[in-house]
């Protein structure tokens, strides 16, 4: 189940090394230099760590098709944050200390490509005196399903319900590809 998740903190690092192994030896020759591998469509904002979103607000970001490295561009809107009690979230895996929160998103692909957007094992929570968690739960909040496909121009309006260690804090989501965070969204403190 942990697959994806491993898969993206390797290729991650595989970019990060190829990032400082370009980074590190300068004999002057910028020839020699090869740039990192990131889908066709990033930029370099996509790289860098996003800036939090708060209910209304939106951003777009990089997403990759699951089936190849072409890249498009999609532009999420936080529609909603709220906790939730456990049984709300239904999660087969709940612990008495688990915090949940129910985000309402709406997601479009704006790009020239079709792309996909996977919300399983692609979320970490943070917070500024904890560091990155795994926040992906093994729900399926009732409604469109976000975790699919979108050709250009399609969306889909959904929910995502993630678990946090505590209340406060943001949850990033990671694409698939590996290449760094796509958005974050600010969790309300207590």
């Amino acid at each position: 189940m942990h697959a994806s998740r491993y898969a993206v903190r390797a290729a991650s690092v595989a970019l990060l090394g190829a990032v400082l192994a370009g980074c590190s030896s300068d004999d002057g020759d910028d020839s020699k230099k090869s740039a990192p591998d990131a889908p066709a469509d990033a930029t370099d904002t996509d790289l860098a760590a996003p800036k939090a979103l708060t209910v209304g607000q939106s951003t777009d970001f990089a997403a990759s098709d699951d089936t190849s490295e072409v890249a498009t561009r999609f532009k999420v809107t936080v529609r909603e944050v709220k906790y939730i009690s456990a049984d709300e979230a239904d999660d087969s895996a709940k612990q008495d200390s688990d915090v949940y929160v129910r985000l309402r998103l709406t997601l479009k692909n704006v790009g020239k490509q079709p792309g996909k957007f996977d919300d399983f094992s692609t979320w970490k929570w943070e917070s500024d005196k904890t560091a990155e968690q795994d926040a992906t739960t093994y729900t399926t909040p009732p409604g469109p399903d976000l975790a699919t496909t979108y050709k250009p121009g399609q969306s889909v309006t959904g929910y995502v319900i993630l678990n946090a260690m505590e209340r406060g804090g943001e949850v990033t989501y990671y694409d698939a590809a590996g290449y760094g965070p796509s958005f974050a969204v600010k969790l309300p403190t207590p």
